[in-house]
Order: structure tokens, then C-alpha cells, then sequence
């Protein structure tokens, strides 16, 4: 990585002419590219480094979406008052991310774009509705996150593109849980990761519910488990249950070091009825 050429743009604007060039890199935090570059897996002529391009440092809220740059750090994830109060799982799951080190340094968009399907942040940004933004020197685009996502550190962003930030609608009535299991260290990667994202309509009815799973398969997923309109009557732990052992049928586990397919599945059968459970506890808090 040494060797590389780094260049440092200042704008948006003067990271697109960098592209070109077969071996350049774009270089959020580094703290997975360099680790690939150790390992000989990458070996770039040069690295185009964003943490100087304003641009991709904001966090705004504007006509009903909060806009979060993609050169956000994961800290300033879980610290920004506005990801707190408008996607407080969002904050929460950044918080929880590997070590301070590397939350101090690793970037949204540099997050994204790995697609490693053990990283935290995207089944929060799925259950959500998420959207990510895409931008070459000519073209503009919004790809939803579930489009987005192939495989295993497989992406739809094309040759020449920036991700370049990342769209959560806001909504009031929307309540959001996030929680991970790693049996072995806080440090690493969860062996199933869950989210759910409930939304109260006036009439205390769920008339949306999202659950997002990572760590288990090729990629995050996103997985529709109630039907809506639900009333309140119909919110037992049976309901979650049912919704629970759902989203476990639909997902393809895979085993390695962390669990068997069959203690994945649990896992997530768990993991998600309790997120559900907590989404509408905080509901009734809230109310």
C-alpha cells in the first residue's frame, strides 16, 4: 500500500478525473482495503483518498429524508444528533462496530461498498428503506439498498461511480432495533446480526414492519414479516414468534467458525422475535 500513489482530492468535482485508470482505488478509512492490500488480494497504483471532500462529511435533514455523506466515520455515525433522533438504530449498530479504533477511521460509504455481509450497518439501513446515491463525472442515480447489495463484497456501483451518500426516510412513528450475538469478543463480527423497523400508524396499528439479517448468508437481507394493518390486540409474543420463524425459513445460512446453518437459523429466529418485541415495547413507551 506504500507504494501506491495517494492522491487527495478537495471536491466531488475532482475525484471523478482520478477514476479513469486501471489500479486506482477509492479510500474511505482504509481499514479494509488495507488489510486486502496486506494479504495480496488488491494491489492498487494509486488510492484517491476522500477524507478531505466536504461534500461527503454532511449529515442533513431535508424534506422528510436524512442524508448522511458517505464519508461519515462510524463514530460520527454514533455520535451525530441527527442519526440519534431520526435512525437511533443506525447510531446504535455504529456504536457497536468492531473497536474504537477503527470506528474512529472506517467510513459509511467505504462500509458499504466492502459488502462484507458480516458488517452491522446494513441490515439497520434495510429494515429502514435506505437508499444509497451514486454519482459519476455524467450520471446521478438512487439505488435502493437491497438492489444494491449482490453478494459477497459484490456491488452494483459501475466503473467510474462514487457512492457518494446514503437516504433514510424519516418517520415519527417508525420504531427501530438493532441487536447482535458474537459469543466471542465485542470486537467481532456478529454471528447474526438483526433489525427490525416497525412503523405505528395513528390508529396504534403496525402498518409497516422491515426486519434486516446480516452475518448469515452471501449478503444482508430484508425480509417483510407481518402483514399490515396489525392492531395492538394482535401484538403477542405469538405474533412475533410467527413473524420470527418466518424470516428464519427465508434465510440460506451459511456455516463457518461462528455457527452451523442450523445455529444460525435459531440465531436468527431469535433474534428477531425480539427485535420485533422491542420495536413495539417502544412503542407503548412512547405512547
Amino acid at each position: 500500500m506504500s507504494s501506491a500513489a495517494i492522491l487527495v482530492p478537495r471536491s466531488l468535482e475532482e475525484v471523478f478525473p482520478l477514476l479513469g485508470p486501471d489500479g486506482t482505488l477509492l479510500v474511505g478509512g482504509g481499514t479494509a482495503l488495507s488489510l486486502l492490500v496486506k494479504t495480496r488480494m488488491v494491489a492498487p497504483r494509486q488510492l484517491v483518498w476522500l477524507g478531505r471532500t466536504p461534500t461527503l462529511q454532511k449529515v442533513t435533514v431535508e424534506n422528510g429524508v436524512l442524508r448522511i455523506g458517505a464519508g461519515v466515520t462510524l463514530h460520527g455515525l454514533s455520535e451525530s444528533e441527527l442519526v440519534r433522533r431520526h435512525c437511533p438504530s443506525l447510531a446504535r449498530a455504529a456504536s457497536e462496530a468492531a473497536n474504537v479504533r477503527v470506528r474512529a477511521v472506517a467510513t459509511l460509504g467505504g462500509h458499504l461498498v466492502h459488502a462484507d455481509p458480516r458488517q452491522d450497518l446494513p441490515p439497520v439501513l434495510l429494515a429502514v428503506g435506505a437508499t444509497v446515491g451514486l454519482a459519476s463525472a455524467s450520471t446521478a442515480r438512487e439505488v435502493q439498498l437491497d438492489d444494491f447489495l449482490i453478494s459477497f463484497m459484490e456491488t452494483r456501483i459501475c466503473p467510474g461511480e462514487v457512492l457518494t451518500h446514503v437516504c433514510v426516510p424519516v418517520d415519527t412513528g417508525r420504531r427501530e432495533v438493532y441487536l447482535r450475538f458474537s459469543p466471542r469478543s465485542c470486537e467481532d463480527f456478529p454471528t447474526v446480526g438483526a433489525a427490525a423497523a416497525v412503523t405505528i400508524g395513528a390508529t396504534n396499528r403496525i402498518v409497516d414492519a422491515r426486519v434486516g439479517v446480516g452475518a448469515v448468508g452471501s449478503r444482508a437481507t430484508v425480509h417483510r414479516c407481518l402483514r399490515p394493518p396489525v392492531s395492538e390486540e394482535e401484538l403477542t409474543e405469538g405474533l412475533f414468534a410467527t413473524a420470527a420463524a418466518a424470516v428464519a425459513e427465508e434465510t440460506e445460512p451459511m456455516a463457518d467458525h461462528r455457527g452451523s446453518e442450523h445455529y444460525k437459523r435459531h440465531m436468527v429466529f431469535v433474534l428477531v422475535k425480539r427485535a420485533l418485541s422491542g420495536c413495539v415495547a417502544a412503542n407503548q413507551r412512547a405512547t
